[in-house]
């Protein structure tokens, strides 16, 4: 009886083991972008808001506008009795995500 591992079983090993840690270092990789991307929403929802409390404040009767930020931009209207602050994230408008808050007189 021999002591010991053989040389495919020590291969077998070390590969599962280096598929794990390459998903280990994938999952964190992608938690990291993931959070980095909702720290950005955060922050442009925020700056939405802000500019439809400063422009509501102000008699809702606003100028079309934007505000270039460092993570994208921020455009706004006066539609109708309200008004509507659209947020773009990133540098390219046309296909980056966006959000949209419509504000209405009395809301």
């Amino acid at each position: 009886m021999t002591r010991g591992f053989s040389l495919i079983e020590v291969v077998v090993a070390l590969v599962i083991l280096s598929t794990g840690g390459a998903a280990a270092l994938s999952l964190v990789v992608t938690a990291n972008r993931r959070i980095q991307q909702a720290w950005i929403l955060e922050l442009a929802l925020f700056r939405a808001t802000e500019v439809a409390d400063s422009l509501e404040a102000e008699g809702g009767a606003a100028y079309p506008g934007q505000s270039l930020e460092p993570w994208g931009r921020v455009d706004w209207t006066s539609v109708g009795t309200g008004l509507i602050v659209m947020v773009r994230l990133g540098s390219d408008s046309t296909r980056s995500p966006s959000i949209q808050l419509a504000v209405t007189k009395g809301s």
